[in-house]
């Protein structure tokens, strides 16, 4: 894939029909995409995706310069290149980072490590503008001492209410023991500025007392407790939009001596050598449990149970009870059974919609792992196809795969069959097409300028041999802003245009056929990916001059220098929707 940042690129998201096994997945980035003035990706690692199917992914790159060889796209484009220089403080050179967050707003929260004056210290970033860096005073309303500063930044969280909470390390002179970790949060006001900054509160002893921090016996009496270990892991912390923390922590005054336990708004959702809700057998291990809480407060949970893997669900304000366990066995397994949860994410989506990675004891290997949105496989390892390829390798571990928050999307890491690594998603939606798929050139409709048909549902054949696709998913309604549109069977790294008019035509254009009308209008140019694909979402409708009641006629025009007759041009069928209110 080619990337060009002065186009405006924007969401690569798409929805489906269903959440079936057979859902369309689309490469993002593929290894070896050349990357405009820094080069040829050959790694991948941190990834996120928001609800509008805005994404990130962090890559590393064949640049002759170790030091400047690693990008952070933003749908494709450049958001951030290691070796740049970052609004503050003055002189800082961005060298790492550890973990890049989106919210639903579009906003990143970015934690970083920088170089100033050849020293490097670690910093929280809004975007690129500076949010807090090592040394800084901890604001005296926080519920710290007076003078306390942050020493370090583990981890860091972004919900869409424009809060962040951070894993951090203070200073602190009444903290004792030498590891002072304290979760934050931050109110910022949405442009990059704190407005305050706050202890966890909620991180209390079940009998009431003090905020919890790391070494700090708690006041209280019988009942009080010693946090002993924040769990840094990535997956053993959460944060959602009504500003609740679900985190795993290890307390030292438990009913079994040293106890693993699970935290959520004040309450424990999970100690270890205690009964787990739904079963008759106590937790015992929550070493490594998986956490995640959605905007309404309903929360995941996988850890082991009985000597059991299990993965929990409450809704809130709900009963707590297991969804999945090892041994279970889903729709489309054919009577394989759970074997393993990997040791990626168990995420949870507002809709209550459960996102895992499983191994099962299918006899075939290149076929036993697979993505789960709760019944369904979204993604199966040696049978989903991308393009002309199929998935090889599905890794189930941290930062290979995450939920979109509204539980429409899903960008995961896996391996090609043709061994190029890479970042795909795939749309998880329900609900009927938003319109209907019309003006092929496959015979049944439009004139091929010389008789160069596709093949059946497409446009007219191009240079790949077949024909170009045009699908949409989402809502036709005009007041959602919710349509999007997927171009397929394109022939790789060529510019294509989506039009629209409310009239239909019949003419040629190029090697293909113009299904609509003259004055047509215009929205984003976007280049094809390597295995031909494109989409569009709301925010690429340049043009959106939609009118509640009317029919509306879409095409997609690409270039195209190998064609059947005169070229260089060829277009998708037709793509027909009558919008609604």
């Amino acid at each position: 894939m080619r990337f060009h940042s002065s186009l405006a690129l924007a969401s690569s998201a798409l929805f489906l029909a269903s959440a079936t096994s057979s859902a369309q997945v689309t490469a993002l980035s593929v290894e070896g995409d050349v990357i405009a003035g820094v080069g040829a990706i050959t790694m991948y690692d941190n990834i996120a995706i928001n609800s509008s199917g805005d994404w990130l992914a962090e890559v590393r790159t064949d640049h002759s310069n170790a030091a400047a060889n690693k990008v952070l796209l933003k749908n494709g484009a450049i958001y951030m290149r290691e070796g740049q220089a970052m609004s503050a403080p003055a002189g800082a050179i961005w060298k790492s980072m550890d973990s890049c967050i989106l919210n639903d707003s579009g906003n990143t929260v970015l934690n970083l490590t920088v170089t100033v004056g050849g020293n490097d210290i670690q910093a929280v970033y809004w975007n690129n503008t500076l949010l807090m860096q090592e040394g800084d005073q901890i604001a005296a309303s926080a519920g710290l001492s007076p003078g306390a500063t942050y020493t370090r930044f583990e981890e860091v969280r972004l919900n869409s209410n424009e809060q962040v909470a951070v894993i951090c390390e203070v200073d602190d002179s009444v903290i004792t023991g030498t590891d002072d970790y304290v979760i934050m949060i931050w109110d910022t006001d949405g442009a990059g500025n704190i407005t305050s900054e706050t202890v966890y509160e909620v991180l209390s002893p079940p009998n009431g007392g003090a905020p919890y921090k790391a070494q700090e016996e708690q006041p209280g009496g019988t009942g009080s407790q010693t946090i002993t270990n924040f769990n840094l892991n990535p997956h053993m912390w959460s944060f959602g939009n009504g500003g609740e923390v679900m985190c795993k922590l290890t307390i030292s005054s438990g009913s079994s001596g040293t106890d693993d336990v699970v935290y959520i708004g004040g309450e424990i959702a999970a100690e270890e050598s205690f009964q787990a809700p739904g079963t008759t057998a106590n937790w015992n291990v929550l070493t490594s449990p998986k956490l995640s809480v959605n905007s309404a407060g309903d929360w995941s949970l996988l850890g082991g149970v009985g000597g059991v893997d299990m993965i929990f669900k409450r809704a809130a304000g709900g009963t707590t009870a297991p969804i999945y366990r090892e041994g279970d066995s889903l729709q489309g397994m054919n009577g394989n059974t759970i074997t393993f949860f990997g040791s990626g994410p168990v995420e949870i989506a507002d809709t209550g919609d459960i996102l895992f990675w499983c191994r099962t004891n299918n006899s075939d290997n290149t076929q036993n792992t697979g993505l789960w949105v709760n019944d369904t496989r979204i993604v199966h390892k040696g049978v989903t196809p991308v393009g002309a390829n199929t998935i090889k390798t599905l890794p189930g571990v941290i930062d290979a795969y995450h939920f979109a928050p509204n539980g429409q999307y899903v960008i995961f890491e896996a391996t090609l069959d043709d061994n190029r690594d890479g970042v795909f998603l795939v749309p998880v939606s329900s609900g009927s097409p938003p319109g209907t798929p019309m003006c092929f050139g496959d015979g049944t409709g439009a004139n091929c300028p010389c008789g160069n048909f596709g093949t059946t549902g497409t446009g007219c054949a191009n240079s790949t041999g077949a024909g170009g696709v045009l699908s949409a998913t989402g809502t036709p309604s005009v007041g959602a802003n919710a349509l999007f549109f997927a171009a397929s069977g394109l022939p790789s790294d060529r510019p294509a245009l989506l039009v629209s008019n409310i009239f239909q035509g019949s003419a040629a254009f190029g090697d293909g056929a113009l299904c609509i009308g003259s004055g047509w209008a215009k929205h984003s140019v976007v280049f094809s990916s390597s295995s031909g694909t494109i989409n569009w979402g709301p925010s690429q409708m340049t043009n959106p001059n939609w009118t509640a009641g009317q029919d509306t006629y879409f095409q997609v025009l690409y270039r195209d220098t190998s064609g059947f007759c005169s070229g260089p041009f060829n277009s998708t069928g037709a793509y027909k929707v009558t919008f609604t209110p």
